[in-house]
């Protein structure tokens, strides 16, 4: 996939396009704020978690300084033409922080419709393209268009009949079809080939692939005629439906794939394998569906792999050890690694007995623009998004983002974890989980375990969903990573239950630019002295039990160090405490704390508590540079968090080397920069 479906500098991507999520649960939610924090058992937690909520993406856009103008309209990387190959083409927009979407089927995008741009795309058909691109504070471009006619020679086109074929037919044409599955592998099919099965027709049979297609030549296997998608089945007595083994170039598509028998490590509705990364190479799975099987999709080496536009149901598989997945990714056997793979503009929806997505071995892998979700907890789900590589492979280069993420089945779950297993060489590094909308009842939404690389989570939106009962985190970091950063993200929680960033036994989390609403507690952590926060710019709005929290309780006196800078911190009500720090190692200055009542336990420095922060910025602890004041922010309870052009966080801050607020704007816009998540622009 091309670099700009990883750019980091795209900040607004879907800021807003969470509203429906929001809408759905903020009436219930207003019953559930109950505006009192319960006391929090902390102890629940042995790992490192993220919870997600769903939003609107906390005000992040314009403010009374705001960015206007018109975006500038898309450019296609490839000129509209004909050709006799297939094109990768590229989008792109002058616009810094824009987002690009487009359309394939005639209709004009919009900054909430169309497919959103994440990298290269192949086009291998004749495709007409329109696509525009928007910001928020700004207005959308001018509609780009781009024709691109794909004329590759196409060999014999063959039909499939199950009732109405006949073997012995020449099977080139509708009404002199073939009639088996059986026929069809044993056939020796020439590249550019078509393999069609009648609509409304089903087959208990294994399709085993027989031939390879060429570069710009697949073979493909779709269907023909009217009503329900053809399905193959392996019946439930064959360990899979559709066998890939060690062909390239191949399209299977528009497809109802099914009944893989259980109790093998590799059942699978469709197995994707090969001997070497070349062995399976320019496969693209689009338009099936893949439910009631063993597994959905298994990948055990390959390149250049497209599992698109596809649905995931339920999996029969109970022996978690066999699967269970939607679809499941991993080297083979001799330890090659698929590479480049990409899952986009998939929908999971079922019940599976282990993970709907599960990574535990691949080298560059998109995760985009999927739909996944989970109708009850069984047999070992952990998460709907899984990278856990096992003690003898690895996951390189992961980028998940823009998916629709919801996550309702109940304690100990996640949306996504990210885990590897402690022993040498298992390992993650640089992944990248961006512009989601992740929403999590009672379990959390983005687990990050056990690994040596770093983690970047941005641009999300995370809501924990009403009936949660249980104590729960938005962004944790356990055992050590030994980088998380986590910036630009809406986290909406819950009073009594939700804490938003997490840090466990070690590791780095760099936390900027954040806007936080509705949490129990904003920032806390616990560990050896090593494990580190820095918050910056964030703006917490309504905390109900804890601003700060550095340290498990007051035995924890050598833990962890918070530095927090340029934070906005606005109470929740009279039960909260603003700063609590057990072991006394944190930095705490340029702050803004907002109070309208007062605990006696406000602030509280190793065994000392300081009531008022008049008392604690007198004992000359820490916050020599910071206020106690309504920081005066737009419309915080309607989730507008700007600054008002009157608020004393303009200019107040700290230069901390950042240089790019929540919503994209330049830092800083005045002559230092402002307190908060967002910057005014003058």
């Amino acid at each position: 996939m091309g670099e700009t479906g990883r750019n980091e500098g795209d900040y607004s991507l879907n800021r807003y396009k969470n509203n429906q999520i929001y809408s759905q649960y903020v009436a219930q939610l207003g019953a559930t704020m109950k505006r009192f924090a319960l006391m929090f058992m902390l102890g629940y937690f042995t790992g490192i978690a993220l919870i997600g909520c769903g939003g609107s993406g906390g005000g992040g856009g314009t403010t009374d300084g705001g960015t206007s103008g018109t975006v500038s309209p898309p450019t296609f990387s490839i000129s509209s033409g004909t050709y006799t190959t297939a094109q990768s083409v590229a989008l792109s927009t002058t616009t810094p922080g824009a987002t690009i979407r487009y359309t394939t089927d005639g209709s004009t995008p919009t900054s909430t419709t169309g497919t959103v741009y994440n990298g290269l795309i192949s086009v291998s058909i004749t495709t007409t393209f329109n696509a525009i691109a928007y910001r928020p504070g700004m207005t959308d471009s001018l509609v780009s268009t781009a024709t691109y006619t794909i004329t590759s020679a196409r060999g014999t086109t063959y039909y499939v009949d199950a009732t109405g074929g006949n073997d012995s037919n020449p099977g080139t044409a509708a009404d002199n079809a073939w009639k088996t599955i059986a026929k069809v592998n044993g056939y020796a099919f020439s590249p550019g080939e078509s393999i069609l099965f009648k609509k409304g027709e089903s087959w208990s049979e294994t399709l085993t692939i027989p031939s390879s297609g060429s570069a710009g030549y697949p073979i493909t296997f779709s269907s023909y005629g009217t009503g329900a998608a053809p399905v193959i089945s392996a019946d439930n007595t064959r360990y899979t439906a559709v066998n890939i083994n060690s062909k390239s170039h191949i399209t299977v598509s528009n497809l109802d794939i099914k009944g893989a028998k259980r109790g093998f490590w590799y059942s699978a509705n469709i197995l994707i394998a090969g001997n070497t990364v070349d062995d399976a190479k320019n496969i693209i799975i689009d338009d099936v569906t893949v439910k009631d099987g063993a597994n959905g999709i298994r990948i055990l080496a390959g390149r250049d792999i497209k599992i698109i536009n596809s649905v995931f149901g339920t999996t029969t598989e109970i022996d978690t050890s066999q699967g269970g997945d939607g679809i499941y990714i991993s080297s083979n056997a001799d330890g090659v690694y698929p590479v480049n793979v990409t899952l986009d503009g998939n929908t999971f929806n079922g019940v599976f007995g282990r993970t709907p997505i599960a990574i535990v071995g691949a080298d560059n892998l998109m995760i985009t623009n999927n739909t996944v979700t989970t109708q009850n907890d069984v047999l070992g789900h952990r998460s709907l998004i899984d990278l856990e590589p096992n003690a003898t492979q690895h996951v390189y280069n992961i980028w998940i983002g823009n998916n629709t993420m919801i996550s309702n089945v109940g304690i100990n779950n996640y949306a996504i974890s990210v885990t590897a297993a402690s022993s040498t060489p298992s390992y993650i590094d640089n992944v990248y989980i961006y512009n989601n909308s992740i929403s999590v009842k009672d379990g959390t939404g983005v687990s990050v375990g056990a690994l040596t690389g770093v983690v970047n989570i941005y641009g999300n939106t995370f809501m924990q969903l009403p009936g949660t009962t249980t104590s729960s985190a938005m962004i944790v970091g356990s055992v050590g990573p030994p980088t998380l950063n986590v910036y630009r993200n809406y986290i909406k929680g819950l009073p009594e239950y939700t804490l938003a960033l997490t840090l466990i036994n070690g590791g780095i989390m760099n936390a900027y630019y954040n806007v936080i609403e509705d949490v129990h507690t904003a920032f806390y952590m616990y560990g050896p002295a090593a494990s580190v926060i820095n918050a910056y710019n964030n703006t917490v709005y309504k905390y109900y039990a804890f601003g700060f929290r550095a340290g498990y309780d007051e035995s924890n006196n050598t833990c962890c160090t918070i530095t927090a800078r340029n934070n906005i911190l606005y109470e929740g009500d009279n039960n909260n405490r603003t700063v609590v720090d057990y072991g006394g190692l944190g930095t705490y200055d340029y702050n803004i704390y907002y109070h309208t009542s007062i605990n006696a336990n406000q602030y509280q420095w190793r065994g000392s508590n300081y009531q008022t922060f008049a008392l604690w910025k007198a004992g000359g602890v820490q916050d020599a540079h910071s206020y106690a004041l309504d920081p005066q922010m737009i419309n915080p309870s309607g989730g507008n968090f700007g600054l008002l052009s009157t608020s004393p966080a303009i200019n107040a801050g700290i230069n901390v080397g950042l240089t790019a607020d929540y919503a994209g704007n330049t830092v800083p816009s005045g002559s230092a920069p402002d307190i908060g998540a967002n910057e005014f622009m003058e």
